[in-house]
């Protein structure tokens, strides 16, 4: 459904913080259900796809509505902040 929010984690598995946010993520996607959608992209797998999403440092979130992306944080959060993240 296009009005579903898309959380995407863009990482590299090399990536210390990207390690330690991994479990705050699964407690956010717990959270968030049905009401928000939660993907993860290793930026070493896909590096292409990394470079047309403009990810400059790791872990990069993102947030899309509707096809576009709405919000962009880089470095790691807690799963409150992800969550907080993906409202309005």
């Amino acid at each position: 459904q296009g009005s579903t929010p898309f959380l995407l984690d863009v990482y590299a598995k090399w990536c210390g913080p990207c390690q330690l946010m991994a479990p705050e993520l699964e407690k956010a996607a717990a959270e968030l259900g049905a009401s928000c959608r939660v993907g993860k992209l290793d930026s070493d797998a896909w590096p292409q796809l990394a470079e047309t999403l403009r990810v400059g440092g790791l872990p990069t979130l993102l947030v899309f509505r509707d096809g576009q992306e709405a919000k962009r944080v880089e470095g790691a959060l807690m799963s409150g902040d992800l969550v907080q993240m993906t409202q309005g």
